[in-house]
């Protein structure tokens, strides 16, 4: 198969080497005005053009191999030209008057000869208008011919300066390009710049060297499928995808803050991976594989156009987007500056569960100020077997892009290509919900394949499902951890998983084995049952809540100052809402700025600014930045989160008594799951309780 196949030259990824190597093609190629392309004998095939009065496009002619014309047609039969023939594979046509015009008078035209604008010793030419006359005094029509009288004819073809494929066309079948002036070769394209950079730009994973670009056991999957040939050519190997298919399980917890991705080896150990390090060579520590659910955007045009164009493995390019740990820190170093908050999403999950009617999210990248409005996220499940198509028509799922990033470490060259893919859910999500994000999973994940490998019979092997509920996987590991052994009658045990967007629960007893079980090679068993949860107590949602408060105790410095923010979607509107809560770029980035202040108070447990005062720059209602001194109204502050959490501690023994209403356990294991749990303001509860397992 060869690139001058209509099916494989419009191959994406090759589009995407288009982009990749476009810069550095209009520098070599616009150094000069004309070239020769031709065969490697150096017999003269076209004249490329590069500028002829027009940015856009550059223009190649018939190049006659050097020699005058030999056939000439009538007037009649240049009318009826209509492009059918080929000119280098392009669709071609006569050229117009001021095409033949500027290409003639160029003094630097090779085909030119003589002092009075000869072509090929030739005069009289067809154009796109008419026959032609070629003179001392310039071009002109010439007025008085038969429409069978004969003039030789130049065809034409027209290549976008923004398309350098029709030159991957020539250079597989062999042409070369040679100046004009001194027939030196050039090579184009310079596939070393190419190729180290295809992990490293979107991601930042290390850069391809020189062995797997080259040698003969590895090679680049991208490239699988392309014409031996022009491969030769370009100094690289192939690789088939299909070779590196892995058969290990990968389990993603997605988290409202962070998101844990873990892989089982084959020897039967597991490792966790970190996604978006701002260095992967430096030594990681436990917190590098707690992944930020954040993604933060630069250049959001830039971007989109690429990943609404290309499926699989679209060349992102970090510095216009990015996720995980660099997009937190640059987020977390930069929490005054309202264009920071602006361009991170921090709130993937929770956009997840809005619906239409419920306050939209928005996004502003950095590089134009470019708005944009998240629309709800709907079910767009891939058909299994069948390649994904995406447009410009395609909604913008971040969800999507995120499982994107995370596919793309998951199947980095050195990893291998994983096809297996179990994900956990918090208890209280809808079912429509778990299956949207599902979707998104399955579509992300996907494209961080190959594009040669949607051929690939394994391909079809690929799915992503639900496992289990979010605290029954953690009582699943957190048992065993915590040496915790189960007997014949069951270990009792109730978790709470307190995260960053909802807090749930789950009971059960963990217990040996039966005979069956046992022949079944079962170490143990876990009966969970009643499950329950609160999808609105979660530490962001606390945060949320928190800011919501302190605006109102700053509600005549907020009217003054025209400063509006948003209304948590568990909180009730307070008189005089009216202009105040709103559902603007601006509001919510007001609202993200106060709460990364309230941030500490939060997670270690107090409020540490003895001004009480926190001093923001928030955005009114004309956009423009606006200086803010808050009150923090902090023993408020602390009774909200005591009673918050207070009664979702009572709504979770409650829920326990009832889950072992027909017999209560002497002893019940207490496992306290998430982020959350690890604050002062939980732990004061259940130290009240008795005895825990954190």
């Amino acid at each position: 198969m060869t690139l001058s196949d209509t099916s494989k030259w419009q191959n994406s990824f090759l589009r995407q080497l288009n982009n990749i190597l476009l810069k550095g093609f209009l520098i070599h190629v616009n150094s000069n005005r004309f070239w020769w392309i031709g065969s490697a004998d150096r017999k003269k095939k076209f004249v490329l053009q590069t500028f002829n009065g027009t940015k856009d496009h550059y223009l190649l002619f018939d190049g006659f191999d050097g020699q005058e014309p030999k056939d000439a047609v009538s007037v009649d039969f240049a009318k009826k030209f209509d492009g059918r023939l080929k000119l280098a594979g392009q669709e071609c046509s006569l050229p117009t008057f001021l095409e033949f015009e500027a290409f003639v008078k160029d003094d630097q035209c090779p085909l030119r000869t003589g002092s009075n604008f000869l072509i090929l010793n030739k005069n009289k030419w067809h154009t796109s208008i008419g026959p032609t006359l070629f003179s001392h005094n310039g071009l002109s029509l010439i007025q008085d011919f038969s429409v069978d009288d004969n003039y030789p004819l130049m065809r034409v073809a027209r290549i976008l300066t923004s398309d350098v494929l029709p030159f991957f066309i020539l250079y597989e079948k062999g042409y070369e390009f040679f100046s004009t002036s001194n027939y030196s070769a050039l090579n184009l394209f310079n596939w070393a710049s190419i190729f180290p950079d295809l992990d490293a730009r979107p991601v930042r994973q290390p850069k391809l060297d020189t062995a797997t670009c080259t040698e003969r056991d590895k090679g680049i999957w991208e490239l699988w499928g392309l014409d031996l040939n022009l491969l030769k050519k370009m100094g690289v190997r192939s690789r088939d995808p299909e070779l590196d298919v892995r058969t290990k399980n990968i389990a993603i917890d997605f988290g409202t803050s962070s998101t844990v991705v873990a892989i089982a080896e084959t020897d039967g150990s597991k490792r966790l991976l970190r996604i978006g390090a701002q260095d992967y060579l430096s030594a990681p520590n436990a917190a590098d594989y707690e992944n930020p659910t954040v993604l933060e955007f630069i250049d959001f045009t830039a971007f989109l156009r690429k990943w609404q164009n290309y499926a699989y493995r679209p060349q992102l390019d970090w510095n216009h987007t990015r996720c995980a740990h660099e997009a937190l820190h640059d987020f977390r170093n930069n929490e005054s500056d309202p264009a920071a908050c602006a361009s991170t999403l921090t709130k993937l999950k929770q956009w997840a569960i809005r619906e239409a009617t419920d306050s939209p999210v928005y996004i502003t990248d950095r590089a134009a100020g470019l708005e944009y409005q998240l629309p709800p996220l709907t079910l767009r499940t891939p058909v299994k077997g069948t390649p994904l198509q995406v447009d410009i028509t395609d909604p913008f799922d971040p969800i999507e892009l995120y499982a994107w990033y995370l596919g793309m470490i998951i199947n980095w060259r050195g990893n291998g290509i994983h096809l297996n893919y179990y994900m956990t859910f918090p208890v209280a999500y809808p079912q429509l919900v778990k299956d949207k994000i599902l979707a998104s999973f399955k579509r992300g994940l996907q494209r961080s394949f190959p594009e040669p490998f949607t051929r690939s019979p394994s391909f079809n092997d690929f799915w992503v499902e639900e496992r289990a509920a979010e605290p029954a996987a953690f009582a699943a590991c957190a048992l065993r951890t915590y040496q915790i052994q189960p007997s014949k009658a069951g270990t009792a045990y109730a978790v709470f998983d307190f995260g960053g967007g909802t807090t749930d629960f789950d009971f059960g007893f963990y217990r040996t084995p039966t005979e069956d079980e046992l022949d079944q090679e079962y170490e143990a068993v876990l009966e969970h049952f009643a499950p329950a949860g609160d999808k609105f107590l979660g530490g962001e949602n606390l945060l949320e809540n928190m800011a919501y408060i302190v605006f109102q105790e700053n509600l005549a410095q907020c009217r003054e100052k025209r400063i509006a923010f948003t209304q948590p979607m568990d909180a009730q509107p307070f008189v005089g809402y009216e202009l105040l809560l709103d559902k603007t770029q601006a509001a919510s980035t007001n609202t993200m700025l106060l709460i990364e202040r309230l941030r500490p108070m939060w997670e270690q447990g107090e409020y540490t600014n003895s001004t009480g005062v926190e001093k923001l720059n928030l955005i009114n209602k004309d956009g423009i930045k606006t200086p803010c001194e808050l009150k923090i109204p902090k023993e408020k502050l602390a009774d909200y989160l005591r009673n918050r959490i207070g009664n979702g501690i009572k709504e979770f023994l409650v829920a326990m008594k009832l889950a072992f209403s027909e017999k209560i356990p002497k002893i019940i294991h207490v496992l306290l799951a998430g982020n959350a749990c690890r604050t002062k303001w939980v732990m004061d509860f259940f130290r009240q309780v008795g005895r825990v397992d954190n």
